[in-house]
């Protein structure tokens, strides 16, 4: 099938209200327009990296002729998904996106030109794109041309759904979130280290979820030697990430999960240079060879900027503790999940170790925390306060 002939998978992406409704037609107000663009553009989730997630939406005499989304790396962008569908209906219509449209050519041309030419007279966006190539050139184009402009509508929504790459395309480093399954106590393991199993299969789903949204999923060696894990996505449908493993000068067992399993194309260790060829890696698996910590082990930040150069927008740093205390120690976590389960160890490994804080007054505290109950468990999701 042609591209250009792909019908939009779009199912039941919002609902409207019965009283939002007279004699059939349907009244929706700017906001519920935009948050059926930003209901639309997560639908892509975990497949547009590291590209942003966007949904358009169309209105014509209040009634919505066109919707599209940004659906894979290098598809037809949202604005001219949504103009296809409207046709003809969109000469002296709005469009609501939840980003800047763009103004440059790439995989794609510019929306700013689709948009003139379907006779769009007003669009409404969240926030402005700040890839230099964009950086408020669409809102100008368009302003120019006679299109009534206006940004900022559910402004904090769609920067947190495009949280990722807001980081990435200021930084060019990939933005972290720290995943932790941790007993009521703060234990992520057994005295020996072997953790598999410490919260509920709910927990675990969820888990997978986010392993299917990042880009790459992070542990350190011992996780790998002690755990075996598989670091795919099994419980859910969608991607597997890359599989980074921090092994400093550690080595991996060669019949590890992460160098024979079917997945281990998606696998990198991470050494500290001129210690690859100690670690008996195989010569098909991808080495990152980087400087090293005053600790010896491989530096955080050289970590992190090596897979901004490999184009990985976003990491979720699954531990084990010594991985989680580097880099909170270092400031270098954008986003914290925690899973608790209702269960206390006693002896065990901590979730995490000493990140040089020996004051209440100074401990890391999160801002816009959510709480949810996972089955048994609790979900505390929340940003470091030096975000």
């Amino acid at each position: 099938m042609e591209e250009d002939d792909r019908e939009p998978a779009y199912g039941s992406v919002y609902s409207i209200t019965p009283e939002a409704c007279v004699f059939g037609f349907c009244f929706m107000s700017d906001d519920q327009y935009m948050q059926l663009a930003i209901e639309l553009a997560r639908k892509a989730a975990g497949l547009v990296s590291p590209d942003p997630m966007v949904g358009a939406v169309i209105v014509k005499d209040e009634e919505v002729v066109g919707r599209g989304f940004y659906a894979q790396y290098g598809a037809p962008h949202a604005e001219v998904v949504a103009i296809r569908e409207a046709g003809d209906k969109c000469d002296g219509a709005e469009l609501f996106t939840n980003l800047e449209p763009c103004c440059h050519w790439g995989k794609n041309p510019p929306c700013t030109d689709a948009i003139l030419k379907a006779g769009i007279k007003r669009v409404v966006s969240s926030i402005h794109d700040p890839n230099p190539k964009v950086n408020c050139g669409g809102f100008a184009q368009l302003r120019k041309a006679g299109v009534t402009v206006e940004v900022g509508l559910m402004e904090a929504e769609a920067s947190r759904l495009n949280e990722v790459f807001l980081k990435y395309i200021a930084t060019g480093i990939p933005y972290v979130v720290l995943s932790i399954a941790q007993t009521a106590d703060a234990k992520i393991a057994q005295p020996d280290g072997y953790s598999i199993w410490v919260t509920s299969e709910l927990s675990r789903t969820e888990v997978h979820k986010m392993r299917a949204e990042y880009d790459a999923v992070m542990v350190g060696a011992n996780t790998v030697r002690v755990d075996n894990p598989q670091l795919t996505v099994r419980h859910v449908q969608g991607r597997n990430p890359k599989r980074i493993i921090v092994a400093g000068a550690s080595r991996i067992p060669p019949n590890s999960n992460v160098l024979c399993d079917s997945n281990r194309a998606h696998t990198i260790i991470v050494c500290t240079s001129g210690n690859r060829d100690g670690l008996g890696i195989p010569e098909d698996i991808t080495v990152w060879e980087v400087g090293a910590s005053p600790d010896g082990t491989p530096s955080p930040v050289e970590v992190l900027m090596r897979a901004g150069r490999e184009r990985i927008a976003s990491i979720l740093l699954e531990g084990g503790s010594a991985l989680t205390t580097s880099f909170l120690r270092h400031k270098l976590v954008d986003k914290i999940s925690i899973i608790t389960s209702p269960s206390i160890l006693g002896n065990g490994v901590p979730s995490v170790g000493d990140i040089g804080i020996n004051n209440l007054n100074r401990a890391i505290k999160l801002r816009d925390v959510e709480y949810s109950p996972i089955g048994e468990d609790i979900r505390t999701l929340g940003y470091p306060e030096w975000r």
